[in-house]
């Protein structure tokens, strides 16, 4: 497994429990794992795992630095880009190993600009032939995969949706109108977390009054939210840590409704949650 992904005993979220549960399962089932991150810090969360790093290095670097030594027969990479000569380094050095490609990178909202969508239907003449499988955690991310490296991809993409772990959630049975959101997600640019601040710009002193919005997150897009936040002079929004607790019973009574907009096709696992909830869900189509 070849992840561009940081560990930090600091920040435990979906991915990490991802982790550490599929490598759980794989081990059931007779497979021994060796893990590949960008960057890992030693600690209990991750102490069952095989893990190998080498500081300030490319996973991809780590990866064929300690991997020429071992012999594998299947080579999953996530997070890192695709259709690069990685893949066909990794090929020749384990020529018997299926790859697979998971696609779970942001993309920008208004697509790539010409030179890079270009560049990568280039790289996919090059390198798309070393992968055997690629990985879409949604359609919206197969129906990219195809616009960035071309239709001759297509036959070689499975889509398997993100999990859902339902003993995390708990049923809401009492309602109320307020106007208190909550937002949890990782604080980078591409989130959008920006457009919501200035976008209170827009309302009236009536529409402001009661109104609360809680961001939880981490991320590297963190100051310059926390720097909008203070241009603004409201009280409106409140940046918060990462919740140490994901299963916090006070965070998940407060919410009436699940929310999202409509991007990388969220609607069937956010469906999911509000059922399990019994929160009702609010769309908004063509955001």
């Amino acid at each position: 497994m070849i992840c561009n992904y940081i560990l930090r005993p600091d920040r435990i979220g979906g991915m990490d429990r991802f982790f550490k549960l599929f490598d759980a399962q794989l081990k059931e089932r007779g497979y021994q794992v060796d893990w590949f991150f960008t960057t890992s810090t030693a600690f209990d969360f991750y102490k069952d795992l095989k893990v190998y790093s080498i500081e300030n290095a490319l996973v991809e670097h780590t990866f064929l630095e300690i991997g020429k030594e071992k012999t594998y027969d299947i080579v999953i990479t996530h997070f890192t880009e695709l259709c690069t000569k990685f893949y066909k380094k990794v090929h020749l050095q384990h020529p018997k190993a299926c790859i697979l490609a998971v696609d779970h990178n942001p993309r920008p909202l208004e697509g790539y600009p010409l030179k890079k969508r270009l560049k990568k239907r280039i790289k996919s003449f090059l390198y798309a032939k070393y992968i055997h499988q690629f990985i879409a955690v949604s359609a919206y991310s197969k129906q990219h995969l195809i616009s960035d490296f071309g239709t001759h991809i297509a036959k070689r993409i499975k889509i398997i949706h993100n999990g859902i772990e339902l003993g995390n959630y708990i049923e809401k049975k009492d309602y109320c109108i307020k106007k208190e959101f909550i937002v949890a997600c990782h604080l980078r640019k591409e989130k959008g977390i920006q457009y919501l601040i200035k976008a209170l710009t827009q309302l009236t002193l009536e529409e402001k009054k009661d109104l609360k919005i809680d961001v939880y997150g981490q991320g590297p897009y963190e100051e310059e939210l926390k720097q909008a936040e203070k241009i603004l002079q409201q009280s409106l929004v409140g940046l918060k840590a990462e919740e140490k607790n994901q299963k916090d019973e006070s965070i998940q009574q407060r919410l009436e409704n699940i929310g999202f907009q409509e991007r990388q096709d969220m609607e069937k696992v956010w469906e999911a949650e509000g059922k399990k909830g019994r929160k009702p869900n609010t769309i908004e189509p063509n955001r």
